[in-house]
Order: structure tokens, then sequence, then C-alpha cells
């Protein structure tokens, strides 16, 4: 619920800022500037997120991160990597092209 309210946010927020009236050939600095607090709005929040995660992974007890990692090695070892790993890669990379922004 919280991601539609951004999202809704965003959008009117770009709306009002003239995007409404948006000229491919003229210079629109509300379009411009929509985008660029978008981009400083999800570094925002990638960043709480990190965080978040450093503090859960400082303050985790030494046998759940033995734990952890023991199941990591065993996830990525090189004899369970399949064609479905390969093929997700391949996707997540092309994402960069596919993708607007």
């Amino acid at each position: 619920m919280i991601l539609v309210c951004a999202a809704l946010l965003l959008a009117g927020w770009a709306m009002l800022y003239g995007t409404r009236r948006y000229e491919a050939s003229a210079r629109n600095d509300a379009v411009l500037f929509a985008v660029g607090f978008e981009s400083f709005f999800k570094l925002a929040a990638l960043l709480a997120v990190a965080g978040f995660a450093m503090i859960l992974l400082i303050q985790a007890p030494p046998e759940a991160l033995a734990r952890t990692q023991n199941a990591l090695a065993a996830t990525f070892s090189l004899r369970a990597i399949n064609a479905d790993f390969l093929i997700i890669t391949v996707l997540s990379m092309a994402a960069i092209i596919a993708l607007p922004r």
C-alpha cells in the first residue's frame, strides 16, 4: 500500500509541474525536476533499506550468521548453478536496456 501511495504521489507531482503539456522538441525544466526528484526519492529509499539491513546484520547473533553463511554457500555453489540461474541472470542484465530510465 505504501508503494501505491508513493507512486501516486510521484505521478501527481509530475502532472502538477508541467508534464501534462509535454513537447518533445522543447526543454521542459519541470520534467527534468520531476525525474530528478524521483531519482533522489529512490536513492533515499535504497539507503534506508541498506542501513536497516546493516543494523540487522550487526545485531545478529554469531550462530545465525554461521547458519546463513552455510546456507548461502550451498545455494551458490558451482553444483547448484543451473539453467534457471543463468536465464534469470541474462534477463536481469537485459533489463538495463529494456526498461526506461
